[in-house]
């Protein structure tokens, strides 16, 4: 985006009262290009044209360097962390570790299904304290609190949403995930976080709330027709597909 486009974003995101995201150092090129074009790394580049500080939230980050990152931390940007993304298109590993131990609110994020096809937020859980220990050589880091946190809270902060969504506690929407446990691959229950961390799975999942609504009871749908949504979208893959 040209800074003409990325100013007029944040100028038309301050009139509506909304938040604005964008894309940032998710490959090695995008550093490149557009330290080429305008002669600093993306980080410093909207730094530069003044709109760090309206941003809410960058995506990937996953070529920022430490100052990038500091600079992040003080002007409050959160990081939206997509490791099964960052896998699929080779962008990288995002130094996870890094990013919250330099006080950066990070969240998690899928990226579109082109890049990461299930969109399965359980899983993108575990891969990203997974692969935080390998970035960092350290198995200690991220442990499984810390990445149920992210999830959580962490991805509420970055929406804009703390006080709203991101825990169970009065006044907040209501928003409920219950699990079938009894399952062998969940089986024994020693350590709660490590379970829904390493070990479970999005087809774990039995019932859903939202805002105190029951959307999916016993893993069906009740919000909408599934069965009618999936022939719709076969339907529009056959016509994407065709010559």
């Amino acid at each position: 985006c040209s800074p003409e486009t990325l100013a007029g974003v944040a100028d038309l995101a301050r009139e509506k009262g909304v938040a604005w995201f964008t894309h940032l150092a998710e490959t090695a090129q995008e550093v490149e290009e557009v330290r080429s074009r305008y002669g600093a790394t993306p980080g410093r580049h909207l730094e530069s044209l003044g709109l760090l500080e309206s941003l809410r939230a960058a995506v990937h980050g996953v070529w920022l360097d430490a100052q990038e990152v500091m600079l992040l931390a003080r002007r409050e940007v959160a990081l939206v962390h997509c490791p099964e993304s960052n896998l699929k298109l080779a962008s990288g590993l995002g130094r996870l570790a890094e990013w919250l131990a330099a006080g950066v609110t990070v969240g998690l994020g899928t990226d579109g299904p082109a890049s990461n096809n299930d969109l399965d937020l359980w899983g993108e859980m575990a891969m990203a304290a997974r692969l935080a220990k390998v970035a960092a050589h350290d198995p200690t880091v991220v442990p499984a609190a810390q990445a149920l946190e992210m999830a959580w809270g962490g991805s509420a902060r970055a929406l804009g949403l703390e006080g709203v969504v991101g825990r169970l506690r009065p006044g907040y929407a209501g928003d409920l995930v219950v699990l079938n446990l009894a399952q062998p691959h969940l089986t024994p229950l020693h350590n709660i976080a490590s379970t829904l961390v390493y070990s479970a799975r999005g087809g774990d999942v039995r019932h859903v709330v939202v805002r105190g609504r029951l959307v999916v009871r016993d893993r069906q749908v009740l919000s909408f027709d599934l069965p009618a949504v999936m022939e719709r979208v076969q339907r529009m893959a056959r016509r994407v597909a065709r010559p």
